[in-house]
């Protein structure tokens, strides 16, 4: 009998000291910042940015304070103009982005980054329309010869 209650408390001492292992640490969440481009640094990859929409309502009688994030842009990093991907080396200061990033110990890393079309806005002409007036560049290249 003896032998019997050794074994039960043994079983039930080990099953109550095991514990299940840890959750792997969740990854970080990821954040998007919609406004322009203030300026690149090719050699370190990064892009500062000045936020032009806030999401949330600013409280009574204060204004909304801009953010400005600096990201870092890996080699892994979706970077696209439109719909078509686009080299950093092509991306200007004013330009407007749409990024999403996560931040870390290091500082934030973009995850992706898409940068609008570029638009030209041409002079409108009495008797056009407004929309008369933005044209993709390449049209609007080709009707300054006139």
């Amino acid at each position: 009998m003896r032998v019997g209650g050794l074994s039960f408390v043994l079983f039930f001492g080990l099953a109550a000291t095991a514990q299940p292992a840890p959750a792997p640490p969740a990854p970080p969440a990821s954040r998007t910042i919609v406004g322009e481009i203030v300026s690149i640094d090719l050699q370190s990859r990064t892009v500062v940015i000045r936020e032009s929409v806030k999401a949330t309502a600013p409280e009574a009688n204060r204004k909304a304070k801009r953010e400005t994030v600096t990201v870092a842009l890996s080699p892994a990093t979706s970077l696209l103009r439109g719909k078509m991907p686009v080299a950093l080396e092509e991306l200007r200061p004013s330009d407007h982005v749409v990024a999403r990033y996560v931040v870390s110990p290091t500082g934030a890393t973009a995850l992706s980054f898409r940068v609008a079309d570029r638009v030209v806005r041409v002079p409108a002409t009495p008797g056009s329309s407004a929309a008369d007036s933005v044209r993709p560049p390449a049209a609007a290249e080709g009707s300054s010869a006139h």
